[in-house]
């Protein structure tokens, strides 16, 4: 009898939910008093990347949020993100 061999175990891929850093930038937007505008799509910065293994993610999207308020005097924004691949998205924020 052949002794049974384990079964190879498949590599689990880290979970990342870019939603949470997009409600997190809405809330922020709000609590620094920047308006939510889903209207506000036409313009926008570079986006932040976003991905499990990058940190800072909430501190790029404060910093921003910030300029976008006291630097460059908007009034409302709109984020969201896209998918670029399996395990990586764009943070958008858009503003006016």
């Amino acid at each position: 009898m052949k002794p049974t061999q384990p079964k190879p175990t498949e590599e689990v891929k880290p979970s990342f939910d870019v939603n949470s850093y997009v409600n997190y930038a809405k809330s922020y937007a709000q609590s620094i008093g920047l308006e939510l505008d889903s209207t506000a799509t036409d313009c926008w910065d570079n986006p932040i990347t976003a991905n499990a293994k990058r940190t800072g993610i909430k501190d790029d999207i404060q910093n921003r949020l910030s300029r976008y308020k006291n630097v460059e005097g908007f009034t409302a924004v709109w984020v969201w993100a896209e998918k670029v691949s399996d395990t990586e998205y764009e943070i958008y924020i858009g503003y006016c």
